[in-house]
């Protein structure tokens, strides 16, 4: 077999700077961007304001995708610093979740109606078809920016402008700018449909992460080892919180 040429990827000066200076402080013995586990879950927990241990299934996943990444993923100071900060996030939402429906209970008893599911593997057209069904005024995808800042739950009044979407938006040119072609390999907008991956990336058992990050062993423990039933009970409460909000 021919040995695969490697793929260059436009950087710019911005992010080769943080680079830079990543290195040469881990080569005087500091690492200011390192990635832990327990770090990012006490800091989610304290800007939550969340009270006693977190979902299991997510702490499990947090686990393993950290210790996949320092071990094998071997991300640059750029790419730890955005790692640190994007599961950070992810599970402060997360627990925000968690807290609303544990103060409203009436949200886990509302009836999701008539889910649909497509099933299919990689690459056969299950994303363009998921794409062109939300297009129908009969039917609701949740958007890439409900996934990624879900809560609060959007609201009718405001869910084609909000501080959220606009937020996800600048975040998504800030990418488009520091990689240049990203677009020319993945479209991705704001408000686009999102899929699974990006609902269960709330219970860090997605094989999102591995699009972006050399993470063999977390693929591993995600093919045949993850909590499925917990992170899909996650799945369904997830859908009763965003129609919590008022948008069917």
């Amino acid at each position: 077999m021919a040995e695969q040429e490697s793929v260059f990827i436009e950087r710019t000066g911005t992010l080769n700077f943080i680079n830079s200076i990543g290195s040469v402080l881990k080569k005087i013995g500091l690492d200011p961007f390192s990635l832990s586990a327990g770090a990012i879950i006490k800091s989610a927990k304290k800007k939550a304001k969340f009270q006693g241990e977190i979902p299991a299934s997510a702490k499990e996943g947090l686990e393993q995708l950290i210790r996949s990444i320092t071990t094998e993923a071997e991300p640059n100071p750029f790419g730890k610093l955005a790692v640190k900060r994007l599961f950070e996030r992810t599970l402060y939402h997360r627990l925000k979740i968690e807290q609303e429906c544990a103060k409203n209970p009436s949200i886990e008893k509302t009836e999701i109606k008539e889910p649909i599911f497509i099933i299919g593997m990689p690459r056969t057209g299950t994303t363009i078809l998921h794409a062109l069904m939300h297009e129908d005024p009969a039917h609701r995808s949740p958007l890439a920016w409900e996934c990624l800042l879900p809560y609060p739950a959007p609201k009718p009044e405001n869910f084609n402008n909000n501080d959220h979407l606009n937020q996800v938006r600048k975040e998504f040119g800030q990418l488009f700018k520091l990689v240049p072609d990203f677009k020319k390999k993945h479209h991705m907008e704001a408000d686009s449909p999102q899929e699974c991956i990006g609902i269960n990336n709330l219970d860090f058992n997605s094989f999102q992460t591995a699009a972006q990050l050399y993470i063999p062993s977390y693929l591993d423990w995600f093919l045949n080892k993850a909590d499925r039933t917990a992170t899909m009970k996650f799945h369904k409460k997830f859908l009763q919180f965003l129609q919590s909000g008022g948008v069917q």
